[in-house]
């Protein structure tokens, strides 16, 4: 058994819910980390393993996600007809879209047999032990039905994975056991990494519902006394699971192997650490009262707003990556943004600034201030992706050089709802004619 004769699936159909507003552009397996879409960091991992095609199921923006991925796939040197798209119109789970797409691969084969399908998750950016699942998928008994790939318990939870003994078998899940049982048994807890082999033989004589692939697969063969071969991540492996602001910046943050470009050096070292300074935004009106009233020199004054920004530039701000594809929804955002700096009768909620030849865009919901608090909040951490302008604006006159704008203030512009008001701070959208 070897990848050529085997389904690759890379699960792209979530919501995304958690990383909202930027999920209300970009599907969660579009979003860049470095300059390789989340998805096709996995994706790219199957097909170097020998995976002729790999099968990505979608539901939420798909015709979006199909974009970017392609793009991307093409930048990256390989051609997009090696990714196959299976849209999903009811949301089906990982089970039920799992099996609808093997089961629709084995009709339209004409093959009377369902092939062995290796799956990972399309939001998890993380190392594939692809090899050490394809060999021990070889080495299998007869009575192995299925395989998964497991990480070590960082913390009590309830989705938990009961491993046996020896190391080798998964014996159950969550309230499968208790821990008193568990520990009687001699199993130990880990958690699902989401990186799984289901046999053919599992997958056709499972129905196309609504479920899991643990209540529709995993417990299924527990429960006809069949086995799970067991996996453990190398304890050096990646693996992130970018669901929430905090767990996509760290993710970002710890894979600092993908450095900037060259052209956004600067904007790391400098502007971005800049943009957000009295001196190109209108300052905290409140502040400068207070400064006022205490009869402080200009000189006194500047030397605040110094103290500020090297406060400021303590923070992290991390480049979070490229897309080879401008949203549609960030594109309509843009165009009516260029419209109002365009107009004369813009008001104070759009200022705009320039450092070193960079335009600087700030809205009404990412005032210095604001940002200054946002940087304050756990979080700690702010991050901007760099995206290609749309064709109709790179001779534009207003943003003939490289334009920096925070996600709230596409949303606001083009009218869309701003769903996470605190996370539209996070991100900023650095929009530039050239991809160097």
């Amino acid at each position: 058994m070897n990848a050529e004769t085997m389904h690759g699936v890379v699960l792209c159909a979530g919501l995304g819910t958690r990383l909202r507003p930027l999920t209300s552009a970009i599907p969660k397996p579009a979003i860049p980390v470095g300059t390789v879409p989340a998805a096709l960091r996995n994706g790219e991992q199957l097909l170097s393993a020998g995976f002729p095609i790999v099968h990505c199921n979608t539901h939420y923006l798909a015709p979006e996600l199909e974009r970017q991925l392609k793009a991307a796939c093409v930048s990256r040197g390989w051609p997009s007809s090696r990714l196959r798209f299976w849209n999903e119109p009811e949301l089906l789970e990982t089970g039920g879209g799992i099996a609808r797409m093997v089961h629709e691969l084995s009709s339209e084969m004409g093959h009377n047999q369902m092939w062995d399908t290796l799956v990972v998750s399309g939001d998890i950016v993380a190392d594939i032990p692809t090899h050490a699942m394809l060999k021990a998928w070889r080495q299998r008994a007869n009575n192995q039905s299925s395989l998964m790939v497991t990480l070590p318990l960082d913390k009590p939870r309830k989705d938990i994975t009961w491993i046996d003994q020896s190391g080798t078998r998964v014996c159950g899940f969550g309230a499968d056991a208790s821990a008193e049982e568990a520990q009687s048994q001699g199993w130990s807890a880990r958690v699902f990494s989401n990186h799984q082999i289901i046999s053919g033989l599992l997958l056709s004589q499972a129905k196309i519902e609504k479920k899991s692939s643990i209540d529709l697969f995993y417990r299924a063969a527990l429960r006809k006394g069949e086995s799970i071969v067991h996996i453990p991540l190398a304890p050096e492996a990646t693996w992130f699971d970018i669901g929430t602001p905090e767990s996509y910046l760290k993710c970002s943050r710890a894979l600092a192997s993908h450095s900037s470009p060259d052209h956004l050096r600067v904007l790391i070292n400098q502007q971005i650490k800049v943009c957000i300074a009295d001196q190109f935004f209108p300052a905290n009106q409140q502040l400068k009262a207070n400064l006022s009233r205490h009869d402080q020199s200009k000189d006194v004054l500047a030397a605040q707003d110094q103290q500020r920004l090297i406060r400021l530039e303590q923070h992290s701000w991390t480049w979070l990556g490229r897309l080879y594809e401008i949203p549609e929804s960030f594109e309509a955002g843009l165009l009516a943004l260029v419209a109002r700096m365009e107009s004369p009768a813009t008001n104070n909620t759009l200022q705009v600034g320039s450092l070193q030849g960079q335009t600087l865009l700030a809205g009404a919901f990412s005032s210095s201030a604001q940002l200054a608090d946002s940087l304050h909040s756990p979080l700690q951490a702010c991050g901007f992706i760099d995206c290609a302008l749309p064709r109709s604006l790179e001779s534009h006159p207003l943003i003939s050089r490289p334009i920096l704008v925070p996600l709230s203030s596409l949303f606001a512009a083009s009218s869309q709802e701003l769903t996470n008001h605190a996370s539209a701070q996070i991100f900023w959208i650095l929009f530039s004619p050239s991809q160097q």
